[in-house]
């Protein structure tokens, strides 16, 4: 039988050992029928492994503890990364407003979705430099070419992408 498996962003440079390793062969070379589906953000690849869509998901380890507070059990097996390997961007016409994270305040930040691990980084990133709680607005801009194109058009001020 196949292993259904969804990533939290394949063309994410933090997966890439998943792409590595279906494309040299090791999965087949172990006798596994892996499938693979791709889902922008960890909070909605997390609901399908709940609802029983997909058998198990490659996604930021946070979501095992946001699921265990939800009473829900669930094992990371597996780090892929040495580090977390986000990233925050500002846009070139906001640089000289938005120098850290204490200056979030008022500005529209992006994150792959909400409560996704990039949200959770970037609330936490507000509160620990003094950014009242609620003045900075997330949006939800997915990865890759939807997070460039939502710099592009301005719709975000600064975002975080991995």
């Amino acid at each position: 039988p196949a292993v259904r498996i969804i990533v939290g962003g394949l063309d994410k440079q933090i997966y890439l050992p998943v792409t590595l390793a279906r494309e040299l062969g090791y999965y087949q070379a172990q006798g596994l029928d892996v499938r693979f589906y791709d889902e922008p953000d960890g909070v909605e690849a997390e609901t399908a492994m709940i609802s029983g869509q997909v058998d198990a998901v490659v996604g930021f380890y946070d979501h095992t503890v946001d699921l265990r507070s939800k009473g829900r059990s669930t094992e990371s097996v597996v780090q892929l990364l040495r580090a977390p390997g986000e990233v925050e961007m500002v846009r070139t016409d906001e640089a000289g407003s938005v120098k850290s994270p204490a200056d979030f305040g008022g500005k529209h930040l992006g994150v792959t979705g909400l409560g996704s691990s990039t949200n959770f980084l970037t609330q936490y990133l507000e509160a620990k430099n003094g950014v009242k709680a609620g003045s900075a607005t997330s949006v939800a801009v997915g990865a890759g070419s939807t997070f460039v194109a939502a710099m592009r058009n301005k719709q975000i001020d600064a975002g975080m992408t991995t």
